[in-house]
């Protein structure tokens, strides 16, 4: 491959970008679970007692964007890339005010539900939430039994979309789209997304 495809889909009025991320897809899943459940990351959520607290939907963990773990460096470069060069089309600020990152894990003990990322990330103030111009995620495991079942819905005006995932594949949008994870019986595996929302300078 010379390229790499970005391919794009049409829900209603908004566009979905997806690719594959090569480090993520090729990353050793077992490796790259014992790393996702040490308490640098999903691990801060058990008690003392050694129970998981779910911060509902599912196990989270909020991740500094200045200090990225390996396997979600690319990510975050292609998703500011990509929220940067549609600006620039449109003669927007390129200048980036806030991003957030987090870890999330999920199976059918998490009731999933639409959702989008209005008042989801900090303004320029830092002291109130604001709607993401932007949302990026990826997926860095899904569990056993696949497509359909694990699919991203994706659903704007009358116009709902079923996004396949798999590892290594992301997903950029607009922070206002609607959209809504399917989560499938623990019994086969656990849903890995990491997930970022950019603010830009909008006067």
């Amino acid at each position: 491959m010379i390229t790499p495809l970005i391919e794009t889909i049409k829900v209603g009025d908004h566009y979905v970008y997806t690719t594959e991320v090569e480090y993520v897809k090729n990353l050793d899943s077992k490796v790259l679970h014992d790393e996702l459940w040490s308490k640098d990351f999903l691990g801060v959520n058990y008690d003392e007692h050694g129970n998981l607290e779910d911060q509902g939907p599912g196990v989270h963990v909020t991740l500094d964007p200045n200090d990225l773990p390996h396997f979600f460096e690319d990510a975050y470069t292609i998703g500011l890339t990509l929220a940067r060069t549609l600006r620039g089309i449109e003669g927007k600020s390129l200048s980036l005010i806030n991003s957030e990152a987090w870890i999330i894990a999920s199976n059918d003990e998490h009731k999933s539900y639409w959702h989008s990322h209005r008042h989801n990330i900090t303004d320029e103030t830092g002291e109130s939430q604001t709607d993401s111009d932007y949302t990026m995620s990826i997926y860095l495991d899904v569990p056993s039994c696949g497509s359909p079942y694990t699919d991203l819905m994706l659903a704007h005006k009358d116009d709902i979309y079923s996004a396949p995932v798999e590892k290594g594949r992301l997903y950029f949008f607009d922070g206002t789209l609607f959209h809504n994870p399917l989560y499938v019986p623990k019994e086969f595996g656990w849903r890995y997304c990491a997930v970022c929302d950019y603010l830009f300078d909008n006067d």
